[in-house]
């Protein structure tokens, strides 16, 4: 049975590889499934529909910031000297003969993180890659980039910077208080009541366990597709290089760790309060 769950897996790897475009072409391709849907289904004129789309771009602008922070602070998180250290460490936990424990490895760095932010799980894990690549090189890499998403695709939601939850719990949100309409809520639901009720941290688990259970059994016995050296190298995430020592006084002053903490501490201070 496990033999056909694997065949299955490796043949729809094998079809996505072939006729699953880039990310990008998907976003350029509903857009225009829905210009096509607004002028002929809603009788709405072609520049009227592109104006839209246009001024919708901006009303994103905000959302767009928070993801960009969040994503530019996991990489200079993942990326610094000893977080590089600390995932190669991890990554040669698991015995290079047994692949499936680095798919095991993989798994749960990916629920953990998941999580805990759904930003650092999406760098984290992509950055971690690499590094189990290169310490266990007989793990299938398609099961391995699977096992290494878990976490979005399973428990993100129910932790910590899960939208949903979020949003029920802010003031003012357009559920309790949209701009046209009758609300959809009739008061705010604390975390308590969402992301740490008893039945979502089940919940979780659950769904967790039942996701890598399944990334285990995918691992193929044989025809395993790996990656070279040369291919993991070329991927391997890289510390910035030592720099020397300052020259001049405007060097001194970019060269000081002061400004970095000073900037940590201004935006952890707020977030760590609103928590």
């Amino acid at each position: 049975m496990l033999d056909i769950i694997r065949d299955l897996g490796a043949g729809l790897s094998r079809f996505t590889e072939r006729w699953v475009p880039d990310s990008w072409v998907i976003c350029m391709f509903l857009t225009s499934v829905a210009l096509f849907l607004a002028v002929f289904g809603a009788d709405v004129g072609v520049e009227e529909a592109v104006l839209a789309w246009g001024d919708g771009v901006w009303i994103l602008l905000s959302l767009a910031m928070q993801f960009t922070i969040a994503m530019v602070a996991a990489y200079a998180c993942v990326s610094s000297p000893t977080v590089f250290r600390l995932l190669d460490r991890l990554a040669s936990i698991p015995d290079p003969e047994r692949p499936v424990q680095a798919i095991v490895l993989a798994g749960c760095f990916s629920l953990i993180t998941g999580y805990l932010n759904w930003a650092l799980c999406l760098v984290s894990c992509a950055l971690f890659v690499p590094f189990v690549c290169r310490r266990n090189p007989s793990v299938d890499i398609r099961v391995l980039i699977a096992s290494a998403y878990l976490g979005l695709g399973t428990v993100w939601h129910c932790g910590l910077s899960g939208s949903a939850p979020l949003i029920l719990a802010t003031p003012g949100n357009p559920l309790l208080d949209p701009s046209s309409g009758a609300p959809v809520v009739d008061r705010l639901f604390p975390v308590t009541e969402t992301i740490f009720n008893l039945f979502n941290l089940l919940y979780m688990v659950v769904i967790g366990a039942v996701g890598l259970g399944v990334v285990v059994a995918l691992h193929p016995r044989r025809n395993a597709v790996t990656l070279t050296p040369e291919q993991v190298n070329a991927i391997l995430p890289k510390p910035p290089a030592p720099e020397g020592a300052p020259t001049s006084p405007a060097a001194r002053m970019e060269a000081f760790r002061g400004w970095v903490w000073l900037a940590a501490i201004l935006l952890a201070y707020p977030l760590g309060r609103s928590i």
